[in-house]
């Protein structure tokens, strides 16, 4: 099997704690945003990638470094995601 591989299935953002207990991360997501607000955040950032229209003088200094800790809370939570994953992979597995 290819090591660079499963390098990439590895989490890089994880803390080892988080690691440890992926439902952490949903945790301290929900408590850093909410569902309305993750909404508006993702429909933001489609309007902005499918028009090509990203406008600084629309989006303060302070409301695009919000949306790079949103995209770094959404990375955390896939990885996150994926650890939950192939845990219920492996105990499905275990009681076949």
């Amino acid at each position: 099997m290819n090591k660079n591989i499963n390098a990439e299935l590895y989490p890089r953002k994880l803390s080892e704690e988080e690691i440890n207990d992926p439902y952490l991360v949903i945790r301290q997501f929900f408590d850093y945003t909410s569902l309305p607000d993750i909404r508006e955040n993702l429909w933001e950032w489609l309007k902005i990638t499918v028009s090509g229209t990203f406008n600084t003088e629309l989006f303060k200094k302070y409301q695009r470094y919000d949306m790079i800790y949103f995209y770094e809370h959404i990375e955390k939570l896939i990885e996150a995601a994926h650890l939950i994953h192939l845990q219920e992979k492996a105990k499905s597995k275990k009681t076949k």
